[in-house]
């Protein structure tokens, strides 16, 4: 019963009302952050960063270089058995070309989905004593991420996200976050989430 105050604390009245105050400036870190992560989402079948990708990522090393964290993490392994590079990989073109410098960037190169970003930034950051982090994805997905980070036993203490699409794309996507969200939640309370193994 541990996880039920913040899983409950992280829904909020309602998803829309949440989503609808995740603007694309990052919010003022309520203590310093170890770190900013930027969540991956889908490469195209060549291994080319999505338009979506590209902003986050864009966005995530505009908020490094900014001085709000000394370390950029970049997660992202993506769903597909037979990929040719992994999300993260992809990121760091991204974000070398925007002048992060590579000694800045920690790749995790093996997750397939929002809880395993959170378990497996997790497993790279805490071992150093790292555990507070600035979550960077699009506006409509940072509930949930930062659910599944806190439940990973990291602190998000700011979001940060890119400017946000038109409506009528982002409508479908909301739809689907908001199924999402209400899945991962149900598997959290009956703890049959997909477990991650190292």
């Amino acid at each position: 019963m541990a996880r039920s105050r913040p899983i409950a604390d992280s829904i909020g009245p309602t998803w829309l009302s949440r989503a609808k105050h995740e603007d694309e400036q990052p919010r003022r870190p309520a203590e310093p952050a170890d770190a900013i992560v930027v969540l991956g989402c889908a490469l195209d079948e060549a291994g080319r960063p999505s338009p979506a990708l590209v902003r986050r990522t864009q966005r995530g090393a505009a908020v490094f270089l900014a001085g709000t964290a000394p370390l950029l993490v970049l997660s992202g392994g993506g769903s597909s058995d037979d990929r040719q590079r992994s999300e993260a990989e992809a990121m760091l073109a991204v974000a070398l070309a925007a002048g992060v410098p590579r000694a800045a960037v920690l790749l995790e190169r093996e997750s397939a989905n929002t809880f395993e970003n959170a378990v497996r930034t997790a497993a790279l950051l805490t071992p150093d004593g790292r555990r507070s982090v600035i979550l960077v994805t699009d506006r409509y997905h940072l509930p949930r991420a930062r659910l599944m980070f806190r439940v990973a036993g990291l602190r998000v203490v700011g979001t940060a996200a890119p400017a946000p699409q038109p409506l009528r794309r982002e409508l479908p996507l909301i739809l689907r976050e908001m199924a999402a969200t209400a899945r991962s939640v149900l598997l959290l309370l009956i703890g049959r989430h997909r477990r991650w193994r190292p």
